[in-house]
């Protein structure tokens, strides 16, 4: 995981800055990140890594691994299982990555999945304005994983990707002027020049951002109050 795929990384960042020891286990780095750690082990890529993941409904599913690891990173479970032995825990060293899938294997099938969550339970955030401007949208198809987000050829499939969608009714009820294609969205104290589209799909008191570069995620969060200006 890199910064911008934590909600909260703003925060995350000055947590770690304020941290006696950062240990980061990562396959990508980027300069500003480096400040940030004390010991970076460089960890192998999805495709390098034969692995696992269980679904919300108890499935199973593996993956093999793709190629060998880039120079001298590591998979993610050799790591944690050296780093265990660093501090005198006691494993069997002879453990191979087929032997730990079995031995995860059977403590899974023993736990059954738990749907008891009651919708009573969930607290939800009421905003008392109806006339905030709220941000929504989602993250670019290539733009979803450090993998994808670095692919430069299919980055470039849309050009046109640093843009805001807001209905007629919310852009003249915030004055802005129609005859523009280009508008100022701004949050907290940043800000950040996009071209606009006219778009009736998007509700009232909104503004779509689909999450496509780096800039929108340090312009602010989604699902936050969110300001559009005239240039």
């Amino acid at each position: 995981l890199e910064f911008i795929d934590f909600y909260y990384n703003q925060e995350l960042k000055k947590s770690l800055e304020n941290a006696e020891f950062v240990l980061g286990i990562q396959s990508f780095v980027t300069e500003e990140e480096k400040n940030l750690y004390d010991v970076i082990l460089p960890l192998a890529t999805v495709f390098e890594s034969p692995g696992t993941f269980i679904n919300i409904e108890n499935e199973w599913q593996t993956f093999d691994q793709g190629c060998a690891p880039y120079y001298m990173s590591k998979e993610g479970w050799k790591i944690l299982t050296k780093l265990r032995l660093m501090h005198s825990k006691k494993i069997d060293t002879s453990l191979g990555y087929l032997d730990l899938l079995n031995e995860i294997d059977s403590i899974v099938r023993k736990k059954e999945v738990s749907n008891n969550i009651q919708s009573n339970s969930i607290d939800i955030d009421k905003t008392e304005s109806t006339t905030d401007l709220i941000r929504f949208g989602g993250v670019n198809a290539y733009y979803v994983d450090s993998i994808l987000r670095r692919s430069t050829s299919l980055n470039k499939v849309d050009s046109s990707k640093n843009l805001v969608r807001v209905n007629k009714k919310t852009l003249e009820k915030n004055n802005i002027d129609l005859s523009k294609n280009k508008v100022i969205v701004k949050q907290g104290n940043n800000k950040l020049l996009v071209e606009l589209i006219i778009d009736e799909n998007v509700s009232d008191n909104s503004i779509y951002i689909m999450n496509s570069n780096k800039e929108h995620f340090d312009l602010g969060k989604q699902y936050q109050q969110i300001v559009i200006e005239n240039v």
